[in-house]
């Protein structure tokens, strides 16, 4: 299977004046194929969101090899990084990041304004609404959705680009049992289309559906 995304011997070290460096991640190396949908767990501080940041281009390592679809991330610019994270990886944060008194649509049309390729926008967000369930909201605020429709939109903001991985942090942390298995069914259903998935998650119902579980201590793979 084709690796989408590697790191090779990464460690990432946050330095404080006064007080002992924090070991985040530590020697770390990992393959994740083509296809697979991968879920991340550990004790809070474990190193998993840090891990996902970096897979995510939104940080870089200390140390080691980072690599995104064969490209290597490790030391580029962060122009070229939010070029990388615009064009390859969609992320989908705890919190949702959904600006409140703008609708669905509005929402999901972001990526698109720093994306090259804006053809066929409108779409690009109808379809991804669609995708995840909730285009009958496209023009309602996301301050007068519920958690779970949220999330929805959240994840079609991250498909709009069309994206070979998805990255997701706690998507299931702020929903209720049901809305929690509808978000993991929607994750799979994303995973069967061809698109790497990587969760970090405290959820044991969402991490049996994924193919692979990686658990991590003290910035180690267990």
């Amino acid at each position: 299977m084709e690796n989408v995304i590697e790191l090779r011997s990464v460690s990432k070290v946050y330095k404080s004046k006064g007080v002992d460096d924090v070991v985040a991640l530590d020697n770390m190396t990992l393959e994740v194929g083509r296809g697979e949908f991968i879920a991340i767990c550990g004790v809070s501080g474990s190193g998993k969101s840090t891990l996902l940041h970096i897979i995510g281009c939104l940080d870089q390592p200390t140390s080691g090899t980072v690599l995104v679809s064969g490209t290597d991330v490790s030391n580029l610019s962060d122009t070229k990084l939010a070029r990388i994270r615009n064009e390859k990886i969609g992320i989908v944060l705890q919190d949702f990041a959904l600006i409140p008194y703008r609708t669905a649509y509005d929402n999901v049309m972001v990526p698109l304004y720093f994306s090259k390729n804006k053809k066929n926008a409108n779409e690009r967000i109808m379809e991804s609404l669609e995708k995840t369930g909730v285009a009958d909201l496209a023009r309602r605020e996301i301050r007068k959705m519920s958690g779970g429709q949220k999330q929805r939109v959240a994840i079609a903001r991250a498909l709009v680009n069309d994206p070979d991985i998805i990255l997701a942090d706690e998507p299931t942390g702020q929903l209720d049992s049901k809305t929690k298995k509808e978000i993991a069914g929607l994750f799979k259903a994303i995973n069967s289309e061809g698109r790497t998935i990587v969760v970090v998650t405290h959820d044991d119902e969402l991490a049996k559906t994924a193919d692979r579980v990686i658990r991590i201590s003290d910035g180690k793979l267990v």
